[in-house]
């Protein structure tokens, strides 16, 4: 709009044409907008995902020296600590429960959590691929046992140098995780019962 017209033809325009780039609001119509922003991100976060994870949390109790491990894991920078974490033992005993655990406390570390289903591994990793740090978590290792060389040779080789792996089944891994380069970068904790001051705190 030339200069010398804008005194003539701008007083006629609505106010949300003078200034194309400037949104005009009345208070109260500000107001409600932001009370359903607010009310729309509170619906988004109070899922049943949440409610279930908020209380898988609090009825943790246990798996101290475990977890201790763990945590050491998560802190360390040395370049020669498992990437690996093997937890075996009978159905039951609460690898499942530990894993969920371990999750909560590497997304605390600001990790990224990858946890695929078995028969979709290659698709659910490419993302894991692409960040910095990962957790990646193998649940109920038995049903994927039989691809264990192609995971150690054609999935995990490709992850991130700082990605760390937690698996999850109820025998003792097979040889192939502690030969051949392997045995540098995996460690395995066999679950046993909860002791009894850990039982009662259940």
């Amino acid at each position: 709009l030339h200069p010398r017209l804008r005194p003539q033809i701008l007083p006629r325009l609505p106010l949300s044409l003078r200034h194309p780039f400037r949104s005009y609001r009345l208070p109260a119509e500000r107001n409600l907008k932001r009370g359903w922003c607010h009310y729309a991100a509170a619906k988004a976060v109070a899922t049943l995902r949440t409610r279930i994870e908020q209380r898988d949390a609090a009825l943790f109790a246990g798996r101290e020296r475990e977890l201790a491990g763990f945590e050491r894991l998560l802190t360390s920078s040395s370049w020669n600590q498992p990437s690996v974490v093997f937890l075996h033992g009978p159905g039951g005993i609460g690898k499942s429960t530990l894993a969920r655990e371990m999750v909560r406390r590497a997304r605390a570390a600001g990790m990224s959590i990858h946890w695929p289903v078995p028969d979709a591994l290659d698709d659910a990793l490419a993302d894991a691929r692409r960040d910095a740090r990962p957790l990646v978590v193998l649940d109920d290792y038995e049903r994927i046992a039989a691809v264990g060389r192609y995971l150690r040779e054609g999935v995990l080789p490709s992850l991130p140098d700082r990605a760390l792996v937690v698996v999850a089944g109820r025998r003792v891994p097979e040889r192939g995780w502690f030969e051949g380069g392997w045995e540098a970068l995996t460690t395995d904790i066999e679950l046993g019962e909860l002791s009894d001051d850990e039982a009662l705190a259940l």
